[in-house]
């Protein structure tokens, strides 16, 4: 929450057009974006005694990941369904997963921005969240799948 809370979208403080950093074209283009990510961690946890490692992942990877240990920050597309329907372009966290619902559990500043606070709290893992989206609906077709990053934090 700290991190949803201290990272406004990046149309805030950059273009006024939405939080996607565009379509992902080359290489280079990632690894500044990836280091945007990681240098924003870094930021934010200076002064702690944690340590962020950012690790490129794929849309796979979610489904076993383990949240008790990381989050995912990714970017999604127009075409991705929230549990309040969509909302555009957008970066979210991924901070959780619920097996038996078969959802991921989202952190995002847009869900806050439209429909209000109200949050939960993923028993597994300690974080909260303010919306959800259905683990299959996490496709190519609705996410930048060269922009999705695990966050580990570890002690320094």
């Amino acid at each position: 929450m700290v991190v949803i809370g201290n990272t406004p979208s990046l149309h805030n403080f950059v273009l006024g057009e939405g939080s996607d950093f565009g379509i992902q074209s080359d290489a280079t283009d990632v690894k500044v974006k990836r280091a945007f990510i990681t240098t924003s961690f870094d930021v934010m946890t200076d002064g702690s005694q944690d340590s962020p490692v950012v690790t490129a992942i794929d849309i796979q990877s979610l489904k076993t990941m383990d949240f008790t240990e990381c989050v995912a920050v990714l970017c999604v597309k127009k075409l991705a369904r929230f549990e309040h329907g969509r909302m555009g372009d957008h970066w979210v966290a991924i901070v959780g997963r619920d097996d038996e619902r078969g959802k991921y559990l989202v952190a995002c500043s847009n869900t806050l921005l439209h429909y209000g606070f109200k949050e939960d709290k993923d028993n597994q893992s300690g974080r909260y969240f303010n919306t959800t989206i259905d683990v299959a609906e996490i496709t190519n077709r609705t996410v930048y799948p060269n922009n999705i990053n695990q966050i580990y934090i570890s002690k320094r």
